[in-house]
C-alpha cells in the first residue's frame, strides 16, 4: 500500500512493484503534479514506468453519474487508470479514431446523442452528411458531444464507449 510504504523503498523494489503499487491503488500522477508528486522524480527517471501507468485513459464528466458508476467500477477492481474532464480535454483526433474502429465505424455511436449541445447544434440532422473525420474534428473540440464515458487504452487498441458493466467486466477481467 502506498501510503504505507516511502518512495524510495518502493523505487529500490523495483520498477515493476512501484507500476503496481500504483495501479493497485489506481493513482496516477497528472501533468500538474498529481495526488502523489513526490512520485515524479521516479517518474523521469523511469519513462518505463510512466508509459505503463498512462495505458488506460478514462474520459468523463464529474457530474455524470454513469462516469461516476465507470470510474468506482475500475477503482473496486484495482484497475489504474487516468481520468479526463471529458469537456476541459476532450480525446484527440488519434483516441477518437481508436474509438471509432471499436464501434466498427458508426460516428453515432461516439456521439452523445441525449446531451444538450448534441440537440441545440442539430446534429441529428447534420451526422447523416457528415464524413467520419468531420465528425472526429468536432467531437475533439467539443467534448460535450461525446458519449461517455470513453476509456482507451492505445496500447492494446482498446476503447469502451458509455458504461455498460458486462463489457467492462471482459475487458478488465
Amino acid at each position: 500500500v502506498l501510503a504505507e510504504t516511502s518512495v524510495e523503498s518502493s523505487w529500490a523494489a523495483g520498477e515493476q512493484d512501484l507500476a503496481f503499487i500504483i495501479r493497485r491503488r489506481g493513482v496516477l500522477p497528472s501533468s500538474n503534479g498529481g495526488a502523489f508528486p513526490e512520485l515524479q522524480p521516479l517518474l523521469d527517471k523511469t519513462p518505463i514506468v510512466a508509459k505503463f501507468l498512462e495505458m488506460l485513459i478514462v474520459y468523463a464528466y464529474h457530474g455524470c453519474t454513469t462516469c461516476r458508476n465507470a470510474l468506482q467500477f475500475l477503482r473496486s477492481r484495482g484497475v489504474g487508470f487516468e481520468e479526463r474532464a471529458m469537456r476541459d480535454t476532450p480525446p484527440s483526433g488519434e483516441e477518437l479514431r481508436v474509438a471509432l474502429r471499436a464501434v466498427e465505424g458508426d460516428v453515432r455511436k461516439l456521439c452523445n446523442t441525449s446531451g444538450q449541445d448534441y440537440r441545440s447544434l442539430g446534429w441529428k440532422d447534420k451526422l447523416p452528411g457528415m464524413t467520419p473525420e468531420e465528425v472526429l474534428k468536432a467531437l475533439s473540440s467539443n467534448g460535450n458531444l461525446i458519449k461517455r464515458p470513453l476509456a482507451l487504452d492505445l496500447d492494446r487498441g482498446l476503447a469502451l464507449v458509455g458504461f455498460k458493466e458486462d463489457e467492462w467486466r471482459r475487458s478488465f477481467a
